[in-house]
């Protein structure tokens, strides 16, 4: 279920490092990956850092479009979550 959350709020929920679902898109094509490193950087403006291998195809797609969006998902589809780190979207 999608929740919106306040920008000044949306740092907190990966201060501990959570496993977050990480969504990119190229051409109109989405693709999601799981990413569990990752750090708020700065709350103004707000930045997020995530660690991703440059052989992974969602590198590729965020080094080209310089665009990416942090889902932090809830621990009833954890199931799914982990599923999204075992397929490529290649």
């Amino acid at each position: 279920m999608k929740k919106e959350v306040a920008e000044a709020n949306a740092t907190k929920l990966i201060y501990n490092g959570p496993c977050v679902l990480v969504t990119c898109q190229r051409n109109g094509r989405p693709n999601v990956f799981t990413v569990s490193w990752n750090t708020p950087v700065s709350i103004v403006p707000p930045i997020v850092a995530i660690s991703c291998v440059k052989s992974n195809y969602s590198w590729e797609i965020i080094r080209g479009t310089k665009e990416f969006t942090i889902n932090v998902p809830e621990m009833d589809i954890v199931d799914a979550v982990f599923g999204c780190g075992k397929v490529s979207g290649r």
